[in-house]
């Protein structure tokens, strides 16, 4: 009697994971890369600027949107030439880091010098990016038509087929007939087991 009591309850148990998990939605996270920043290291001795060189390198990519506010105005250039932004800053006389903004295409940033007029530092960034914008779409560098749309093309849409929705009201009736469904095998189960346990007394 043991026995049949034991697969009683792991066929019920089997008959409720079946119908729950099939009225489960599974709801997908898009991931969030977030966004970058270039970090600059900047020397200014009162006339120029110049890359620090106590710096291990001249510049840095770090996680996060980070800026500034300043007098002075830096712009982002990409491969193909064109302006990608512009950020502000200030420089004073010594060490300076300097935020501007990172895209997947930039190659130049102009640090525009404030004591010599149209005098301008132009760092080179294009290691840390990852869109040349050679009209070649590189896999294996990390190019896609998101980041990279100069060079990748975008794949064809999928054309999904109208499906009309439910009304609440049917998706409440559903839901009724398979709680009714679980009601009625749980009392025939518990009905059969007490029947042969009344047979098994006699």
């Amino acid at each position: 009697m043991n026995k049949f009591y034991k697969t009683s309850f792991i066929v019920l148990t089997v008959i409720i994971s079946v119908i729950f998990y099939s009225r489960a939605q599974t709801t997908i996270a898009v991931q969030d890369y977030g966004s970058y920043t270039y970090l600059l290291h900047i020397r200014y001795d009162g006339t120029k600027a110049s890359i620090n060189p106590d710096s291990p390198q001249p510049y840095n990519v770090v996680a996060g949107t980070e800026s500034q506010t300043g007098p002075l105005t830096g712009q982002v250039y990409s491969f193909d030439g064109n302006k990608l932004a512009d950020f502000n800053y200030d420089l004073t006389t010594g060490n300076n880091n300097i935020y501007a903004p990172y895209f997947d295409n930039a190659k130049t940033i102009t640090i525009n010098i404030p004591s010599v007029r149209g005098s301008s530092l132009n760092l080179n960034v294009s290691g840390s990016a990852v869109c040349n914008e050679d009209k070649i779409c590189n896999s294996a560098a990390g190019e896609t038509y998101l980041n990279c749309p100069s060079d990748c093309q975008a794949p064809a849409p999928i054309v999904k087929k109208n499906i009309p929705a439910q009304s609440p009201q049917k998706n409440s009736y559903s839901n009724l007939i398979w709680y009714l469904v679980l009601a009625i095998g749980a009392i025939g189960l518990v009905t059969g087991v007490i029947y042969f346990r009344k047979r098994e007394q006699k």
